[in-house]
């Protein structure tokens, strides 16, 4: 029963997807393409993005009301989608997303930056789209960590956005993300394989809280200061949630 569930979320989400961008293609016939109205389009897809993935979102704390990067640790692939509903950002995300059908050219369309981890040249390129984002009014979001992690605490964070943000004085705004259970978790298993297990239950329990902005010339202190903010709250959010991790 819960493997014919999120076969049929599956095909749900993809046609919702397939909708909403062909209304939009029409849309734009009318109202020019930006940032702004893609923005609106991914938070209208949510709200029946919840329902059909069956989302239980509670939210915590407010987006800074200026261009930020919002650094976040990373629980599932789902994280962005449900981080939707807190908050607007270009989504800084592996490139191997690029080749999910459907998903990829709704992120694409929506705002998303990709980046080759393994590629010195790509991930600089990356770090300059990065900084002219923010320079241009809009958010980005972050996963320093650079994959998902099952453990109580975050792994360590990576450097290179930390230094931009210090470098261009952006403000940082933390996000910590959490699931109710050990199923949400995306470790050692295929894209698929993970679909279909997170999304076998009837509800799909996350928190999401977002920080107060950090702001410092120091690239180092950047970081210590957000991941010990995430981490401080990831606390706070695991309790009650005993079979969130190992």
């Amino acid at each position: 029963m819960g493997r014919l569930l999120a076969i049929i979320r599956a095909v749900m989400m993809a046609l919702s997807m397939i909708l909403y961008m062909l209304l939009y293609s029409v849309k734009r016939l009318f109202v020019k393409h930006t940032p702004e109205q893609a923005f609106k389009l991914r938070r209208a897809w949510m709200k029946i993005g919840n329902p059909i993935m069956g989302n239980q979102v509670t939210i915590t704390g407010q987006p800074l009301d200026e261009p930020a990067i919002y650094m976040s640790n990373h629980r599932s692939f789902s994280d962005p989608l449900v981080q939707a509903n807190a908050f607007d950002a270009f989504i800084i995300a592996k490139a191997e997303v690029a080749d999910i059908p459907v998903m990829s050219q709704a992120a694409t369309l929506t705002g998303i930056i990709y980046v080759k981890r393994e590629s010195i040249k790509s991930r600089k390129a990356t770090l300059e789209t990065l900084v002219d984002t923010v320079k241009k009014g809009y958010n980005v979001l972050i996963y320093p960590e650079g994959t998902t992690g099952d453990q109580l605490l975050t792994k360590q964070f990576k450097f290179g956005a930390f230094k931009s943000a210090a470098l261009n004085g952006f403000p940082v705004v933390p996000v910590a993300i959490e699931y109710s259970k050990q199923k949400d978790l995306w470790m050692n298993r295929t894209l698929i394989a993970h679909f279909m297990l997170q999304f076998a239950k009837w509800k799909t329990e996350v928190k999401i809280s977002l920080g107060p902005a950090i702001r410092s010339s120091d690239p180092q202190e950047l970081l210590d200061q957000t991941q010990s903010w995430i981490n401080k709250e990831l606390a706070k959010m695991q309790k009650g949630w005993q079979e969130a991790k190992a």
